[in-house]
């Protein structure tokens, strides 16, 4: 994540953790469409509505700040490798008709470091004081109090967290569901052309 004081970097920036969001809005909308386990779809749905939320409380603090770019080229440069590793998950996603179970270990893997690398960004724009350090400038600039920003930033800090946990949960909701097909009973019957033939009488 690059750091700058200059309003309009900061609300290019922010712009672009907006559409950063409303990808894994689209990701997690396009996972819920392709798993079958009702339980799985639901808490993907959930953190898609986060999301998607995410993105339009950060457009609006983006369009606060500044006038960011409508169309900006730079989101890659401005946010780093979390940028690619939702472009490459969602390539991933995209070209399945349906996501198998043995798509599962591998997925879950890369969505829960997704999520983590997603809540550091966040944690170094509030940690950096990168925002603070404007609030002075801006506020004269723009009249518009900064402190009010900090804590839309921590509480995605926080839904961030309840998403790794809600990815742990669907870790061992598939590994639940895995472990009862496995112990399902196997009936074996025997010479089934028996079942053709006549009852015996009865006494």
């Amino acid at each position: 994540m690059q750091k700058s004081n200059d309003p309009q970097v900061i609300a290019n920036l922010i712009n672009c953790l907006s559409i950063l969001e409303n990808n894994t809005f689209e990701l997690y909308t396009n996972l819920a469409e392709k798993i079958g386990l009702p339980i799985v779809k639901s808490i993907f749905i959930h953190i898609a509505i986060d999301s998607h939320k995410h993105s339009m409380a950060l457009k609006c603090v983006a369009e606060k700040i500044g006038k960011p770019h409508k169309n900006p080229k730079n989101c890659e440069k401005h946010v780093g490798e979390v940028w690619r590793t939702i472009e490459r998950i969602s390539r991933e996603i995209t070209r399945k008709a349906r996501i198998n179970q043995a798509d599962w270990p591998d997925l879950l893997e890369k969505l829960a470091a997704l999520e983590s690398v997603v809540g550091e960004e966040y944690y170094m724009l509030v940690e950096l004081k990168t925002l603070q350090m404007m609030a002075k400038e801006i506020n004269q600039m723009h009249r518009v109090d900064l402190s009010n920003f900090e804590s839309i930033f921590l509480r995605i800090i926080q839904e961030e967290e309840t998403h790794r946990a809600l990815i742990e949960k669907v870790k061992r909701t598939l590994v639940k569901s895995k472990d009862k097909k496995q112990r399902a009973p196997i009936v074996k019957y025997q010479q089934p052309d028996s079942w053709n033939k006549p009852m015996p009488p009865t006494l």
